[in-house]
């Protein structure tokens, strides 16, 4: 095969060195890049899990201090801090602002931003005015203005969750996208795994060939020379160590021949 013909003209010492190379170097490259991918990969899950925290946390936490609002756990007579519903506020306009930038995660879903938004919108002016009624609905009473609180915290309470409800729903879009996006990733790197695997097995399966191949032929020649078969002869157009070998037989075999024609040449002596 011409494959065969032109390795045959390297040596064997370098085209052991070659066949080597072809299987450590590229298991090398391969094992540097999955370490890459999977650090990146680690690192991407981190930081979605910080966004979706950094995300759904103050929409909770409002929610969290607004239910407690409404079931009347706020008492002022234990000397309990009133939460900081104006701080709550500007943090969640400064998420829906950040969300709506041009840095904003592409992964996230617009449509479920605007939907949050819109919900927030919504829950905001109630908020505000909630703001001015922190005295516990227990000391208010019974009365109408109990009453109108409590409406106004539960639709608050509704459109706040609402709201939550659609950052969820993006955050999770984000997360599928990212999973998807790494499994590609985990996918191009199998295929990378064989196609660089099957091609050093093909490389280092020639370079073999290469050398057995040659090295049956020059050991069944010299099994036919063991058997006293002169005519045998070697292909030594080859520039390796067995093309040499082939030669150096070529050469004893012609010996042999050239010696048996003169044993017989050789008139026998009479008495």
């Amino acid at each position: 095969m011409w494959f065969e013909k032109t390795l045959r003209r390297i040596s064997v010492g370098k085209r052991l060195a070659i066949a080597s190379a072809a299987l450590v170097l590229p298991m090398t490259i391969l094992i540097a890049a999955s370490a890459m991918v999977l650090q990146q990969q680690e690192s991407e899950l981190h930081k979605t899990i910080e966004a979706s925290v950094d995300t759904l946390l103050p929409l909770t936490t409002l929610e969290y201090d607004l239910q407690r609002a409404l079931t009347d756990e706020l008492e002022a007579e234990t000397g309990q801090s009133v939460p900081d519903y104006g701080g709550l506020t500007g943090s969640i306009d400064r998420l829906f602002f950040k969300l709506r930038s041009q840095t904003a995660d592409p992964a996230m879903p617009s449509g479920a931003i605007r939907s949050a938004q819109q919900a927030w919108n919504t829950a905001r002016p109630g908020i505000e005015r909630l703001v001015e009624h922190v005295t516990p609905l227990r000391i208010v009473g019974a009365g109408a203005a109990a009453a109108t609180a409590r409406a106004e915290l539960t639709r608050v309470l509704d459109e706040i969750d609402t709201a939550r409800t659609h950052l969820a729903k993006a955050i999770k879009a984000r997360a599928v996208a990212i999973t998807t996006a790494q499994h590609k990733q985990l996918r191009r790197l199998v295929w990378a795994w064989v196609a660089t695997l099957s091609a050093a097995a093909f490389i280092l399966s020639i370079m073999i060939y290469s050398i057995v191949k040659p090295t049956r032929e020059l050991g069944e020649a010299i099994r036919r020379l063991s058997r006293s078969d002169l005519s045998v002869r070697m292909d030594n157009h080859s520039r390796d160590e067995l093309g040499t070998l082939a030669t150096y037989l070529n050469a004893m075999t012609d010996r042999f021949a050239n010696r048996k024609k003169c044993s017989r040449a050789k008139p026998l002596k009479t008495p």
